[in-house]
C-alpha cells in the first residue's frame, strides 16, 4: 500500500455537536471592559461542543427521565438568608422587568425583580409556561442545574477558554464572533438590546426576549447563539483577571488553563455573602451598547452559583477521552435539522397567536389607556380583514407583513400598559397583585453581579 495513511485525529462527532480543533488563540480583549484585560495567549485541545443552546424541550427531557428539581423551584433555607422576610423565602427566580422610562443604571434593582413561583417551566412567574417555548434556550438554571444535565448526557461544562475558543469561530482578534462590525449591512447578527437599556428596546433584531435556538446566522465552526440571546455557563471560577491565575509556561502558551479554585472568586464588595462565582460568557438580549456591551467572545462577568436567571442558559462539550469511553447519551442530542426547523415555525406561529389573543383581550380589559386600545384595535383589525389581500389597492397597509403589525402593536402595549395588566391579558384572567418583595443585598436572595 503506497502513500501515507490518513491519521485519525478524532472519533466520530456526538450527534448534534461540532468539533472544535485545538490549537492556541489570543484570549480577552484590550478595548472594552477591565476584566477582559490583558489580551494573552492561551492553548486548548480539541473538543465537541453543541452547536445550539440547550431548549427548554431537552431540559424537559431530562427532568422527565430523571426526575430532577432546579434550585430554583426548591424552598429556600432561612439561614443563608439572614433578616429576610418569610414571604421572600419561597421558590422563585429573577425576572427582567423592562422600566417605563430612564432609571439609574447603578442598581439594577430597576429592573430585576425576585418572581415568587418562577422557573424554567414558569420562566416569568406562575401565570406562564415554555408552551410555544420549546424550542428556547433553557433559562432560570443555576450552575448546580447545568452540571446536572450535562453529567446526565455524559458531558461536560467547558471552561471559560474552551468557550472562548469556540465563539471565535476561528477569527482571530475580532470584536464579535463574525467581525468587528456591529450590525454589518445593517443586518442583527444576535439577539441583543437595541435602543437605550432597560426601558426603550427598538427591536431590529426582531425579539424581546429570547428567540428559538438558530434563528441568526452562525459563526466560523457553525455554532449558534454563541453571542447574545442568553449567558452561558462555563466551570471555571472567576477571577478578576484570568491570565494572572493560569500557570505560566515555559515553552508557549498556556495549555487547557483552568480556575479550579473558588477562593478567589467571592464579591470582595459583599465579602459577608460566601456565594462563590463562576463565569458566564456571550451576553444575552439584555445586553446593549450603553449599559453591557457584552454580546462578543472575550466578555465575561461573574454569577453566584445558585442563582439561575431569565437570561442565563448553557451549552455542553465532550472531550475526545469521554467520547472514547462511550460515555455520551444520544437521547439528549437535538432532533433532525428539519424538524427542528419545523418546531421553530410551530413556536413562532404560537407566539403570534399569542400575541393577537393578548391585543383582542386588551380591547376590553378596563385597565388598558385608550390610547393603546386603539392600537391594539387597528392591529388586530389589520388580521382578520381582507385589506391585506389587496396589494395592489391599497399599496400601503396591504403590503405590511401580519407578524410585523403584531409585534409594533405589542411594542406599544408594553410600552403604555402596565406588565400586571399584560399579565391578566395573556392569562385572561384576573391576576391577584404579587406581594412586594423587600430585597437588600445582605438579606435577599439577589445577586450583585447582574447585567
Amino acid at each position: 500500500m503506497s502513500g501515507t495513511p490518513k491519521e485519525i485525529t478524532e472519533p466520530q462527532a456526538p450527534p448534534g455537536m461540532v468539533w472544535i480543533p485545538g490549537g492556541p488563540f489570543r484570549m480577552g480583549s484590550e478595548d472594552f471592559y477591565i476584566e477582559e484585560r490583558p489580551v494573552h495567549e492561551v492553548s486548548v485541545d480539541g473538543f465537541w461542543i453543541d452547536q445550539y443552546l440547550i431548549t427548554n424541550a431537552q431540559f424537559a427531557r431530562f427532568v422527565e427521565a430523571t426526575g430532577y428539581v432546579t434550585i430554583a423551584e426548591r424552598p429556600l433555607n432561612p439561614a443563608d438568608y439572614p433578616g429576610a422576610p418569610p414571604e421572600n423565602l419561597v421558590p422563585g427566580a429573577l425576572v427582567f422587568k423592562k422600566t417605563r422610562g430612564p432609571v439609574d443604571l447603578n442598581n439594577y434593582v430597576n429592573w430585576w425583580a425576585w418572581v415568587p413561583g418562577t422557573s424554567w417551566r414558569r420562566p416569568f412567574g406562575l401565570q406562564s409556561s415554555i408552551e410555544g417555548m420549546e424550542q428556547h434556550p433553557v433559562v432560570h438554571v443555576a450552575y448546580e442545574d447545568a452540571k446536572a444535565y450535562a453529567d446526565w448526557a455524559g458531558k461536560d461544562l467547558p471552561t471559560e477558554a474552551e468557550w472562548e475558543k469556540a465563539a471565535r469561530g476561528g477569527l482571530e482578534g475580532k470584536r464579535f464572533t463574525w467581525g468587528d462590525e456591529d450590525f454589518p449591512g445593517g443586518k442583527a447578527m444576535a439577539n441583543s438590546w437595541q435602543g437605550e437599556f432597560p426601558w426603550q428596546n427598538l427591536l431590529r433584531d426582531g425579539f424581546e426576549g429570547t428567540s428559538p435556538i438558530g434563528s441568526f446566522p452562525p459563526n466560523g465552526y457553525g455554532l449558534f447563539d454563541m453571542a447574545g440571546n442568553v449567558w452561558e455557563w462555563t466551570s471555571d471560577w472567576y477571577v478578576q483577571n484570568h491570565s494572572d491565575e493560569v500557570a505560566v509556561s515555559c515553552c508557549g502558551p498556556v495549555v487547557n488553563p483552568r480556575i479550579g479554585s473558588a477562593d478567589k472568586s467571592y464579591d470582595p464588595m459583599q465579602p459577608e455573602i460566601r456565594i462563590p462565582r463562576k463565569v458566564v460568557k456571550g451576553g444575552s438580549h439584555l445586553c446593549a451598547p450603553n449599559y453591557c456591551l457584552r454580546y462578543r467572545p472575550a466578555a465575561r462577568q461573574p454569577q453566584m452559583i445558585d442563582t439561575g436567571m431569565s437570561h442565563i442558559g448553557f451549552r455542553c462539550i465532550v472531550r475526545p477521552a469521554k467520547m472514547s469511553a462511550g460515555k455520551v447519551s444520544l437521547e439528549t442530542q437535538l432532533e433532525p435539522t428539519q424538524q427542528s426547523m419545523a418546531k421553530n415555525l410551530s413556536a413562532s406561529i404560537g407566539r403570534f397567536i399569542k400575541q393577537v389573543r393578548v391585543m383582542q383581550r386588551a380591547l376590553v380589559h378596563p385597565h388598558v389607556p385608550w390610547h393603546a386600545k386603539v392600537v391594539a384595535g387597528c392591529a388586530v383589525l389589520y388580521v382578520f380583514s381582507p385589506v391585506q389581500l389587496l396589494p395592489n389597492f391599497i399599496p400601503i397597509f396591504g403590503q405590511m407583513d401580519d407578524v410585523l403589525v403584531v409585534t409594533l402593536g405589542i411594542r406599544y402595549l408594553r410600552r403604555h400598559v402596565p406588565q400586571s395588566v399584560l399579565d391578566e391579558c395573556e392569562t385572561n384572567s384576573r391576576i391577584p397583585s404579587a406581594p412586594t418583595i423587600l430585597a437588600a443585598p445582605a438579606t435577599a436572595p439577589l445577586p450583585n453581579s447582574i447585567r
